[in-house]
C-alpha cells in the first residue's frame, strides 16, 4: 500500500493593530508541520 505524501493547503486570514487585512498561505505535511512554500 503506497503512502502518499498529504499536504494540506491552508489560508488564514488575520487583522493587525492597525486595521490592515493579511492573508497567509502555508501547507501542514504529512507529519503535521506547518511550513511556508515560496
Amino acid at each position: 500500500m503506497d503512502r502518499n505524501r498529504v499536504h494540506h493547503h491552508c489560508t488564514e486570514t488575520y487583522t493587525d493593530e492597525f486595521g490592515n487585512v493579511y492573508t497567509a498561505e502555508y501547507w501542514i505535511d504529512e507529519y503535521g508541520n506547518p511550513y511556508l512554500r515560496d
